[in-house]
């Protein structure tokens, strides 16, 4: 985590002013450290309810039957692997001073490099996956009913899968175990060329995809919403829009940083003041990417009626509250031309659970 330890403060003839900037970068490491070992925790723990409350409303009948529910519950369930594989194993080795699980066996960091990829690239590709189902469900309606269903969904899901451990197998012979710490192999031209690929399959051709796609379906719906047609996009469209563009917003600094950081020359290693910068960039560009997993449950009560109103008939089916004659839930069909009002007090079998 740190690149500086307290040795280099007696071993290395400096000056005065790379002296102050080495002490600096000392005390950011160490202040890295006190901040994640409290911060990671509670970040798991509201990511945890978070994705679990998202899971349980959108596996009600009115919202897993459509595609969108699908997705985003395969979303939820990558946030919570996410935030326990990666997040949570490297809390718990940095407050019990323990080897990390990658570090202990030549295998096991082959396994962690391969299991870690799939694990933290797929969201992206979820989010993906679900856009692409509201831009056809908005822009090309005459398809949507056929295009935007749960199997086609599931048909999606697959392919993302597929193609992420297809990418991610290289670092089955590409990481070996090394004095102790996973460490790439000893790069020629194919790995730099490989890493790169791998680079844009895990980050750039979604990331840009993202953006085009909320572009061209943010334009869509305004155009609908000035001709005022019959074809009115759902709320959970609304919501895909919003969690997709809060991701580009969190994911790409931390992005830009991993380009600078890969793409610097061995030679700037001594820059320390380019090191400090570039690891204050890289600390606070970490803490924002990883608010990616909690943040859902909040987009949707935010911006889902649907959500909010199914997230309260759990409620009320849980704690056995009757007679809410008040509370309408609207929902809408894939294509987004019917709207149907459902009262709360229908299928009263159904809980949140």
């Amino acid at each position: 985590m740190c690149d500086v330890d307290e040795t280099e403060l007696t071993t290395r003839n400096r000056s005065s002013v790379d002296f102050t900037i080495l002490v600096r970068r000392l005390r950011h490491c160490k202040m890295q450290e006190e901040v994640l070992i409290s911060f990671i925790p509670i970040i798991i723990l509201i990511g945890t309810i978070s994705n679990v409350l998202c899971i349980l409303v959108f596996r009600r009948k009115k919202l897993r039957n459509q595609s969108i529910g699908f997705y985003l519950i395969a979303y939820a369930v990558i946030n919570l692997m996410n935030l326990y594989l990666s997040y949570g194993m490297s809390w718990l080795s940095l407050v019990a001073d323990m080897t990390h699980f990658e570090n202990y066996t030549d295998w096991g960091c082959r396994i962690w490099e391969f299991v870690y990829r799939i694990v933290a690239y797929s969201g992206i590709w979820i989010l993906v996956s679900a856009l692409v189902d509201r831009y056809i469900s908005i822009c090309h309606p005459s398809i949507a009913e056929r295009m935007c269903q749960v199997f086609m969904a599931k048909i999606a899901l697959v392919l993302v899968f597929t193609g992420i451990c297809v990418i991610s197998v290289h670092a089955m012979w590409s990481y070996e175990l090394m004095r102790g710490t996973c460490v790439p192999i000893q790069e020629d031209l194919l790995s730099v060329i490989w890493r790169w690929m791998s680079a844009s399959c895990y980050v750039f051709i979604p990331l840009f995809t993202l953006l085009l796609l909320n572009l061209a379906t943010t334009i869509e719906m305004c155009s609908l919403s000035r001709r005022r047609t019959s074809r009115v996009p759902t709320d959970l469209t609304y919501t895909v829009l919003v969690l997709s563009s809060v991701y580009l917003l969190l994911a790409v600094p931390a992005t830009v940083v991993n380009i600078i950081d890969n793409s610097i020359s061995v030679r700037h290693y001594d820059n320390d003041t380019l090191m400090y910068n570039l690891g204050i960039g890289r600390f606070i560009s970490d803490l924002l990417s990883c608010l990616n997993p909690v943040i859902m449950f909040f987009i949707c009560v935010l911006f889902s009626k649907t959500f909010r109103a199914e997230f309260l008939v759990g409620l009320f089916k849980i704690f056995g509250v009757k007679g809410q004659q008040g509370l309408i839930i609207t929902t809408e069909l894939s294509n987004g031309r019917h709207r149907t009002q459902l009262c709360i007090e229908e299928s009263s079998d159904e809980t949140l659970l």
